[in-house]
């Protein structure tokens, strides 16, 4: 199933910034950071949808890459350190969009818009998360392949028949040629399969390591709308109890 859902409404908006991935190598882009200390929803709002619409294009880039050069001969050193960079990027464009939605949430928890952003990008990072599962599943099948095949060649290498002794000497000179050549070969191939080993498993960890990421991002989204609907439970407790007490005080005046 395709990993990337279609959202409607909020993200996207035609007022969306454009951003490129270039922007997010690490902080968010010069001009997008809210203004100063004050509280301003719409400049919020503008950046949380602009880093939301570009988690989506991100996640499907990875994800063709994932599904089309993870675990084939496409696959280059190359492709791993585009998908390094894109990772990065994205789960930290997630942290972002995400503080500046729970700072709108805290201060106008009835905003609209900024549920609608929030679901999103709940939606956009359990895509995500989804597309570096599949990563992390076709690195590790390749990676075991890899392995075989090095094993294969060292057991080939050590099992190489003995020169015929009834051959003649010219062509006991050939075969041992062909040994030879053939065992360089073989050292070959397994030096570089276990330079991709190497490089594979540097990528799984990578991998690994943002899931960790992605995941805690969630968490932390899912307790702090837990902690809001605590909070608003309250506050509402609280008006119940001054609409109450107001009550009671003018029952009390006019018995006055």
């Amino acid at each position: 199933a395709n990993a990337i859902n279609n959202f409607t409404t909020a993200t996207e908006s035609s007022t969306s910034p454009k951003m490129s991935f270039a922007d997010f190598s690490g902080a968010p882009p010069r001009g997008t950071q809210p203004s100063g200390s004050r509280f301003n929803a719409d400049e919020l709002l503008r950046n949380a949808r602009g880093m939301i619409n570009e988690i989506m294009n991100q996640t499907a880039s990875m994800q063709k890459i994932a599904e089309t050069e993870i675990g084939t001969k496409k696959e280059t050193s190359n492709t791993r350190d585009k998908l390094k960079l894109q990772m990065q990027a994205t789960y930290k464009m997630g942290n972002e969009a995400a503080k500046y939605l729970k700072e709108i949430r805290a201060v106008e928890p009835h905003n609209a818009e900024a549920q609608q952003l929030w679901n999103n990008l709940t939606t956009s990072l359990a895509n995500l998360r989804n597309v570096q599962t599949l990563s992390l599943r076709k690195e590790k099948q390749a990676n075991a392949d890899a392995k075989a095949a090095v094993s294969r060649f060292k057991h080939d290498s050590m099992s190489d028949p003995d020169v015929d002794s009834d051959t003649s000497e010219n062509e006991g000179l050939i075969q041992a040629h062909r040994r030879k050549q053939k065992h360089i070969q073989m050292q070959s191939e397994i030096a570089v399969n276990e330079a991709i080993i190497a490089e594979r498993e540097t990528s799984i960890q990578e991998i690994e390591s943002a899931l960790v990421e992605i995941s805690n991002i969630m968490r932390d989204m899912s307790g702090a709308v837990s902690r809001q609907g605590e909070q608003l439970e309250t506050i509402e407790d609280q008006i119940e109890v001054t609409l109450a007490n107001t009550k009671g005080g003018t029952a009390e005046v006019r018995k006055a």
